[in-house]
């Protein structure tokens, strides 16, 4: 039982930490820089759910402006200072480092959805199995 525990719980922790899995390289060995907030822009979809706006945020590397945009509906003021890290490597991938901006990247979604799906088929076959041995020794001949 204890196994089966270990085995939910280290998968319930891969699912967890597929959104900093995503940018990993820019999480763990990215370097810090000040952005300034420049204002947003705002998106229109092909339905009014679907409209959204981006922050655009201004940054600077080895004397290299680059710009980079939020994640959606993110609201910040316009000359707002944020906490980038960018890519030594690639400079112009960068994410904002907060734990908003982390926690709603759109791939936090797909994690939520497995987290769910993940914890119900365990109690799910876990419930099952008691209830399999509850009737065979109760009914042993079946």
């Amino acid at each position: 039982m204890k196994n089966k525990n270990a085995i939910f719980f280290f998968l319930l922790i891969l699912i967890i930490s597929f959104p900093v899995a995503i940018n990993y390289k820019v999480l763990l060995f990215g370097e810090k820089v000040q952005g300034e907030v420049l204002g947003s822009k705002f998106f229109q979809g092909r339905g009014k759910m679907s409209n959204y706006f981006r922050t655009i945020v201004s940054y600077e590397v080895n004397d290299v402006k680059y710009e980079m945009y939020s994640i959606k509906n993110a609201d910040y003021y316009k000359g707002e200072r944020l906490t980038l890290k960018y890519n030594p490597d690639n400079p112009s991938e960068s994410i904002i480092f907060d734990v908003f901006n982390i926690a709603l990247q759109p791939t936090t979604s797909i994690s939520i959805f497995l987290i769910v799906i993940w914890i119900a088929a365990f109690f799910s076959i876990k419930e099952a199995k008691q209830d399999d041995l509850k009737e065979r020794w109760l009914n042993p001949n079946g």
